[in-house]
């Protein structure tokens, strides 16, 4: 199963290692060296398992659904986490997901995996660290708003976030698809994949590098998108066929 209690352990184990642990060391490299309070394992279980109220009380379940008599404040715990790089989060991701894709029988559509990739962008807290790392979704004059854009690749049918990837505001959302595609056969192994793509991707680039690496994909367009020109059309059109 998806969430059985064999890869749930496998996922803690592989936090448990030595080259994840100095993954996560984000500061100084003697951090998660240490038994405290919000030990590493636990750190990564809070952050997965929170279901958006506020922090402490979050953090008041969580240790009642642990069963454990430690007691950690909301400063201590955020202090704890800061410590946490990023990267380390995807690295897990991808782990759990590769076992996933190795060990389940995943749902397909004539063999293929759909996928679809789409970006976004979300309000985040305003201070000049983040106006300097993502920039502004505001109107020039207006008060500024730190945003920044959201990629992600998506399995349609199996529902499994593969990748996805954090950017300024205003990002090149044909770009971050490539950069998605070249990450998840890591991923989902030699499995053929058929990508969708909504009106904002068009791009004579994108789906020539489609065509040149036998990547089959579906993009909603608008009538005017593309004009035909059937001597320009003839060469790209082969490799449709």
């Amino acid at each position: 199963m998806r969430f059985s209690s064999d890869r749930v352990s496998s996922d803690i184990d592989y936090t448990s290692g030595d080259a994840f642990i100095a993954m996560c060391r984000r500061i100084k490299d003697t951090h998660f060296s240490r038994t405290r309070k919000m030990p590493l394992p636990r750190l990564i279980l809070t952050m997965f398992h929170r279901l958006g109220t506020t922090l402490a009380m979050e953090l008041r379940r969580f240790m009642e659904l642990s069963d454990t008599q430690e007691r950690i404040s909301t400063p201590g715990y955020l202090k704890q986490r800061l410590k946490l790089a990023p990267d380390a989060i995807m690295s897990l991701c991808d782990f759990h997901n590769a076992g996933l894709y190795r060990d389940e029988d995943m749902k397909t559509f004539h063999d293929y995996l759909i996928l679809a990739s789409d970006g976004s962008g979300i309000n985040v807290p305003t201070t000049p660290e983040t106006l300097a790392v993502y920039g502004t979704s505001s109107k020039k004059d207006a008060r500024p708003q730190a945003s920044m854009g959201l990629s992600c690749l998506y399995d349609v049918i199996n529902k499994v976030i593969l990748c996805c990837s954090t950017n300024r505001v205003k990002f090149n959302e044909a770009d971050q698809a490539k950069a998605h595609l070249e990450r998840v056969p890591d991923i989902i192994g030699n499995r053929k994949t058929i990508i969708t793509l909504d009106r904002g991707y068009p791009s004579l680039p994108l789906f020539c590098h489609f065509l040149n690496t036998g990547q089959k994909f579906v993009v909603r367009l608008k009538a005017t998108t593309l004009k035909r020109n059937e001597n320009a059309w003839t060469p790209m059109m082969s490799g449709w066929m």
